[in-house]
């Protein structure tokens, strides 16, 4: 029987089970294929509003929060990225964008990545700029020569099964 029709109740006992099945596997494993299955609701609600409006995959930025944040409003890098899309200063002081408010964060981090994708119509590309900047991925004509940035895409390609 297909999901959505209407069952009588004899079958209630069954799907009761399927979902706390269901339930148990996520607190077991909240992880699948890489990619976080409990993403906080509030984070998650400001994510679908943003990839709505910009056009950009809720998959695709949940795994880029994961690799750069794993989902922590608050974190800091030692390079002085802030937020949950560890945002540098150049994309939040002159805006007055508040890096550690989620929502802020995201608006801004989304809004980057977007243009980033529409400038080089490659996700890698894309990917790399957002971590090493534009300047260093033109200047190398491709993804930079720098581990950490060689390693974040590849981070982020597997979450997303590529």
């Amino acid at each position: 029987r297909a999901w959505g029709k209407t069952r009588d109740l004899s079958d209630l006992a069954v799907v009761q089970k399927a979902v706390v099945r269901e339930i148990q596997e996520v607190v077991k494993h909240p992880v699948v294929n890489g990619v976080k299955r409990d993403v906080p609701g509030d984070i998650d609600a400001i994510i679908k509003k943003y990839a709505a409006q910009y056009g950009v995959s809720e998959v695709l930025i949940r795994a880029l929060i994961q690799v750069e944040s794993n989902f922590n409003p608050k974190a800091i890098s030692s390079a002085g990225a802030k937020g949950l899309m560890q945002l540098m200063p150049i994309h939040t002081d002159k805006q007055g964008v508040d890096p550690y408010d989620p929502d802020q964060n995201v608006k801004t981090g989304m809004g980057y990545l977007s243009h980033l994708l529409t400038k080089y119509n490659d996700l890698e590309l894309a990917l790399a700029a957002y971590n090493a900047g534009e300047t260093n991925v033109d200047k190398y004509g491709g993804i930079p020569p720098f581990k950490e940035t060689q390693l974040y895409v590849k981070k982020i390609m597997a979450l997303l099964g590529g």
